[in-house]
């Protein structure tokens, strides 16, 4: 068991940027090891001395860009979904801190416009 809080709980306007640009970092240090994580949520991180992802159960090892810039997306998505007043301010943190630790950060972002071109394509012809 893991002290502190749920980042869903304590991720705030104040901490957005900080907490963001942390998250970031972390991502990245994971899809720089190969591993996707798979519900990247704040509900699965804990904030207490250091931040710390959870739940890996859908996780899996990748080299994929398209694997990573699904993990980002589903991040971002999920952050409107749960903190939509700070979530594009907290996720343009998020991209801050992942470019400092995943070297190819450049074709995860390119490859995640992709992703979400998807998105709205698919969106478009359900309607």
């Amino acid at each position: 068991k893991l002290p502190g809080k749920k980042v869903r709980d304590a991720l705030s306007a104040r901490n957005c940027v900080s907490l963001g640009k942390s998250i970031g970092r972390l991502v990245g240090r994971l899809h720089l090891m190969g591993i996707v994580h798979g519900d990247l949520t704040t509900s699965n991180m804990m904030l207490g001395k250091e931040l710390a992802f959870l739940d890996f159960g859908l996780s899996f090892y990748s080299k994929k860009i398209e694997d990573f810039a699904v993990d980002l997306h589903l991040l971002k998505e999920t952050m409107h979904g749960t903190h939509p007043s700070i979530a594009d301010k907290t996720y343009a943190a998020v991209v801050s801190g992942y470019k400092t630790t995943f070297k190819g950060w450049k074709s995860v972002l390119e490859r995640l416009e992709q992703v979400e071109a998807r998105g709205r394509n698919k969106n478009a012809m359900g309607s």
